[in-house]
This record gives C-alpha cells, sequence and structure tokens, in this order.
C-alpha cells in the first residue's frame, strides 16, 4: 500500500513538473525527477522504524550527485547569459559613426508613371520644403538607409587596377541627395559634399568612406580618382571622379563591421526609386510625422507616407532578437541557481539532521563549535567545487554553439567565467550557510539523549 502512494505522489510530481517544464523549468526536469523515482523505488518503512534517524547512502549519493549536476547546469547557463548581456552591452555601447538622437525616418514612393522624367526635381522641391518646416533641422534621403537591413553591393573597375570582369571588386553602394552628411552628421574628412549642381548632365561624381579609401588606394590621395560603378541611369555605367571622402559608419546594429561604401548623388539617377527621408530635429522626432504627412500629402495625394520611426527604434528593433535571447538565457539561469540554492541547502539541512548524534558526540568529546561549522561548510564546498569543474568543461566546450549570437566578446571569455564562477561559489556557501550555523549550535545533551 505505501509502495502505491509513493507511486502516486511520484506521478503527480511528473505531471506538474512537466507542466512546469513546458513554461521555463525543461533544463532541471532531470534534476528533479531523480529524487522522485527514488523515493519510489525506496522502502518507505524502514526509515519509519527507524525513528527517522536517516537515508541510506544509496540517497546520499543520489541527493550530491543532484547538486553536483545542478550547480554544473548553474554554471553553463549562467556563463552563456553573461556571455549574451556582455555581447548586448557591446553592441548597445557601439559608435554607430553618425548621430542617432533626433533623427525621423520614414519612406513613400515616387512612381515611375508619373516621376520617370521629373524625380529629381520632385525631391529638391521636396526636401526644401521638408527644411522649411520649424524644428526641423536638416533633411535629406537616403536610398539604402542604415539600420533597416538592406544592403546593396555592386562592383566597380578600377583603372589602376585592372581585373576581368568576373573578378571586379565591389563594396556597398548608396545613393543619397545633397546634405544628407550633414543630416546624419556623418564627418566629412576631405573634398566636397555632394550639390544640387550635380546633376545628370554634369560630370559624375562620387564619394567613398574612408574604409573605401583605406581598402582599395592605401596610403594614396583618393581625391581626383575615377572609378566606374556597375550602377547604370538607364544605360551603360559610366566613369565617376572621386569628389570626397567621409566618415565610415555600422549599417546593421548588429554588425561591428565598418563596411566600405561608395556614394552616388541620387539626382544623376533619376531612373532609380526610392529614397528614405530623414530629417534631424531639434524636438522629439514623432512630433514631426503630422507635418511629414501633411507636406507629401501637398505634394502628391495618392503617395502614402510609411514606416515612420525614429533612428533609436530602427536601432532597437534590430537589437530585439540578442536582448530576447540574453533575457531567455538569464531567467534560465537564475532559475538553475535558484535551484542550486534550494537543493543544497536542503541536502545540506538533511545531512545536519542525519549527524546530528555524531554532532553531539564531537561536541561533548570538546571538539569546537567552529571545526562543525566548518565541516558542515566543507561538505557543501565538495560538491559545488565539482559541479563548477564539471560546469566549467561543459561551458568551455558549448561556448562555440553561442559563436554566432556573441559580438565584441569570444565564446571564452575568463572574465565573464570567472564571474560566473565567483556567482556560483558564492550562491552555494550561502545555502550551506544557515545548516551550518544550525550544526554549530547542537546541544549535546539534548542530541544524545533523543537518540
Amino acid at each position: 500500500m505505501l509502495r502505491s502512494a509513493a507511486l502516486f505522489v511520484c506521478l503527480i510530481a511528473l505531471i506538474v513538473l512537466v507542466a512546469g517544464a513546458t513554461n521555463a523549468g525543461w533544463p532541471t526536469l532531470p534534476f528533479a525527477l531523480i529524487p522522485a523515482i527514488t523515493s519510489a523505488h525506496g522502502e518507505l518503512l524502514s526509515p519509519l522504524k527507524d525513528g527517522g534517524r536517516g537515508e541510506t547512502e544509496g540517497r546520499r549519493g543520489v541527493g550530491s550527485v543532484v547538486i553536483v549536476g545542478q550547480v554544473a547546469l548553474g554554471i553553463v547557463l549562467t556563463s552563456g547569459a553573461g556571455l549574451l548581456v556582455a555581447s548586448y552591452a557591446h553592441l548597445a555601447r557601439s559608435d554607430e559613426g553618425f548621430k542617432t538622437d533626433h533623427l525621423l525616418t520614414f519612406m513613400f514612393e515616387t512612381p515611375d508613371a508619373r516621376y520617370s522624367s521629373t524625380r529629381p526635381q520632385f525631391y529638391h522641391q521636396y526636401f526644401e520644403k521638408l527644411r522649411a518646416i520649424p524644428g526641423v533641422k536638416a533633411a535629406a534621403g537616403s536610398l539604402i538607409l542604415p539600420m533597416t537591413d538592406n544592403s546593396t553591393h555592386i562592383s566597380f573597375e578600377n583603372p589602376e587596377h585592372p581585373l576581368p570582369k568576373g573578378q571586379l571588386e565591389s563594396a556597398r553602394m548608396d545613393l543619397v541627395s545633397p546634405q544628407y552628411f550633414r543630416t546624419m552628421d556623418i564627418p566629412l574628412l576631405t573634398g566636397r559634399d555632394f550639390s544640387d549642381a550635380d546633376t545628370e548632365n554634369s560630370p559624375q561624381v562620387m564619394i567613398v568612406s574612408r574604409g573605401f579609401a583605406e581598402k582599395f588606394f592605401h596610403g594614396e590621395n583618393v581625391i581626383g580618382k575615377k572609378l566606374k560603378p556597375g550602377a547604370g541611369n538607364d544605360g551603360p555605367p559610366v566613369w565617376r571622379e572621386v569628389v570626397g571622402v567621409v566618415g565610415d559608419i555600422r549599417h546593421s546594429a548588429m554588425s561591428q563591421d565598418l563596411d566600405p561604401i561608395y556614394y552616388l548623388t541620387a539626382s544623376q539617377f533619376p531612373k532609380w526609386c526610392c529614397m528614405y527621408s530623414v530629417a534631424r530635429t531639434g524636438l522629439e522626432p514623432l512630433s514631426l510625422e503630422p507635418e511629414a504627412r501633411l507636406l507629401v500629402a501637398s505634394m502628391d495625394g495618392n503617395i502614402p507616407v510609411t514606416d515612420v520611426r525614429r533612428m533609436r527604434d530602427r536601432i532597437g528593433l534590430q537589437l530585439a532578437q540578442p536582448r530576447f535571447a540574453m533575457v531567455l538565457l538569464s531567467a534560465f539561469a537564475g532559475l538553475a541557481l535558484a535551484l542550486t540554492l534550494v537543493g543544497l541547502y536542503g541536502v545540506m539541512a538533511s545531512s545536519v539532521a542525519r549527524r546530528r548524534r555524531e554532532i553531539g558526540v564531537r561536541l561533548a568529546l570538546g571538539a569546537p563549535r567552529q571545526m562543525v561549522f566548518r565541516m558542515v561548510l566543507h561538505q557543501a564546498a565538495v560538491l559545488v567545487a565539482i559541479g563548477m569543474g564539471l560546469g566549467i568543461a561543459a561551458a568551455l566546450a558549448s561556448g562555440s554553439m553561442l559563436q554566432a549570437y556573441l559580438y565584441g566578446t569570444g565564446a571564452r571569455n575568463p572574465i565573464v567565467l570567472a564571474g560566473v564562477c565567483g556567482l556560483v561559489a558564492t550562491t552555494g556557501l550561502l545555502a550551506a550557510y544557515l545548516p551550518a550555523r544550525r550544526a554549530m549550535q547542537v546541544d549535546p545533551a539534548v542530541a544524545l539523549r533523543s537518540e
């Protein structure tokens, strides 16, 4: 009857644990099942006949194994969470190469059916009116806006380093309007910016980033060089003169690389559609959304304005995935540490209760109470140390699984691992502190009399 009752209790516990595992507790399920299964197979009458004197050596061993496993799991999960936290912090602190605050961005299309021949004039008038809105300090347009997960790599010919057609160098390319670099606060390092005088019929020009100049013209003055980008304007590509060099920027919040890029002026590509609008404001950026919508509607009531966001919000969207992974793994790590705390406390409390008579004898024979305190802590420290050793080995072995999600830190970061070990060790010692204090306060007379 008692064995049947034990099996029933084990079944109920299993159902509850499985229900909890479907939410967030699945990594701890094996460690929770071991004690339940062990209890079901044990002899229930023996402990009752013995007056509750203790557990068998086998059960004590199972308890120790569970604690070691929990500590090891805590090391693995906490180290993974620590790496993701370090990676996310690095991404959040990274320099984008332009000022991201007070930037309003949005998109609208200029259909070829109405703007194939008048697109440059339309954008020129539009940006002039956009800059005239109170609160707008600068405004411009870009075909490939940073932090939008869009990119265009186009090859180019370099007459100083000729290569076969299939082996041409390539780099990022963007079409921008005049004042784009001023609006984004991208520094102009040398040369000049695009201007309204750069039209389809004027000399064809381009601007390159510092990384582009260093990669393809290392140590040379790039101003005045001529390249032929593979991008054409309803016709074959033409040679373009480099007239300026600007600073590097990050094109994605998920990338640390400052990819080389060259810029072409949109006014020399009237067939290309369409550009994001960027406005730098002295106010809250979204407060200008109604006026921006009214401006576009006043110029063409059939053009819908879409994708209205602050630049900071675009960066936040790109960081959402690593932030979610960090929070999720941190939650698992916190759960593992909590289970380690509770589990080790239970094992040590049970050990102190089981060894109550032994502790009483030691104290009666003159053993210092501090020695009893250290004895209990030593027992807990051995279990924690074994679990930490296994956890460190597992964390190092599994670190490569997180490498694709890490930025600015390696999968085997010694600082993170040392901090995690310190946290887990502190958690383990805190869990053993109260049972150790209780053991130190055992009254020898009461302990021996109760036995």
